[in-house]
């Protein structure tokens, strides 16, 4: 059994040594650390590199510094395809893990075969004063009861319910699912839509890291902005054609396909209310409203496309 973790750094130097501590401590240690940076303009780069000069993890952690920027999608795909391991652990470089993490997700993986993406619970901490909150939705998804829950594909669940920095995927699911991956589909929205095709998406509901946040934070950036909504949006028609032909593979029965159908059918008409103010699209979408993943959206898309 081998244990990779891949990490995608980008100006990460505030919080970055007490993440990299956290790995190096784990009760079960990784086989490989691989740590993608996307040009920082920071000290990233040199700290990495002084902290496995000064641990000793050359022969075990590689620091991969890419020629031009790929992206924060297309930077953690970099090194989530260069992972060796049968066990590939997402990082964040702002978080702290729970010295027995590995361990944990390691054991529940080795008892239920079936999983090929498993999600902890994780405790959130607030370290600014701009820091979002999480909201009441996500809150209420952390059990903290040590249950593993199953993560069933359907309208619901096909918009992304947990966070990259708290996954765990299998080698082999991996290379399964890497064929289908496009181009700024995020990495933890890839595994999560083509896991449930698979059936094999999973929570475990125990706190492994402590999750930070602050006024940085990339996933939790509001999107009530026109153009970062039309970008939103087009970029989610993607990813839901790509998971579309993905399960086109495996095969899915007829009526998810269908339902994975209507969530294109979907964003196209969204796209077009936000973008093009086309409005008889409102009318339209009302056949689609289980679609949405909230009640917010559908006013904010058409508060949008309103204005002036």
């Amino acid at each position: 059994m081998k244990i990779s973790v891949v990490m995608a750094t980008y100006n990460g130097e505030k919080y970055l040594k007490e993440q990299l501590d956290s790995l190096r401590t784990q009760t079960l240690q990784a086989d490989e650390v691989i740590i993608c940076d996307d040009c920082s303009k920071d000290s990233t780069q040199a700290l990495v590199k002084e902290y496995i000069d000064n641990n000793h993890l050359d022969d075990k952690w590689k620091l991969v510094i890419n020629e031009k920027n790929l992206g924060y999608a297309g930077n953690f795909i970099k090194a989530l395809q260069m992972a060796q391991g049968e066990y590939i652990f997402f990082s964040d470089q702002d978080d702290i893990w729970d010295k027995n993490k590995q361990e944990e997700i390691v054991r529940v993986m080795e008892k239920h075969q079936e999983i090929q993406l498993l999600c902890s619970d994780y405790t959130p901490f607030s370290c600014s004063s701009q820091a979002p909150v999480l909201s009441h939705r996500i809150k209420k998804s952390l059990k903290y009861d040590n249950s593993i829950e199953k993560v069933e594909l359907n309208l619901k669940n096909i918009y992304i319910a947990s966070i990259g920095c708290v996954m765990t995927i299998r080698k082999s699911f991996r290379d399964r699912i890497m064929p289908f991956w496009i181009n700024g589909w995020a990495h933890d929205d890839f595994v999560w839509k083509t896991a449930q095709c698979v059936n094999g998406c999973y929570l475990f509901h125990k706190s492994l890291i402590r999750r930070r946040l602050h006024d940085s934070n990339v996933s939790m950036r509001k999107k009530h902005d026109k153009n970062v909504r039309i970008q939103f949006l087009k970029e989610l028609t993607e990813a839901n054609k790509a998971m579309l032909t993905f399960a086109g593979t495996i095969p899915v029965d007829s009526k998810k396909m269908h339902m994975i159908e209507r969530t294109v059918t979907a964003c196209r008409l969204r796209t077009e209310l936000v973008e093009k103010k086309k409005l008889v699209n409102s009318i339209k979408l009302l056949r689609y409203i289980d679609c949405y993943q909230s009640k917010k959206s559908i006013i904010m898309e058409l508060c949008i496309a309103l204005r002036k």
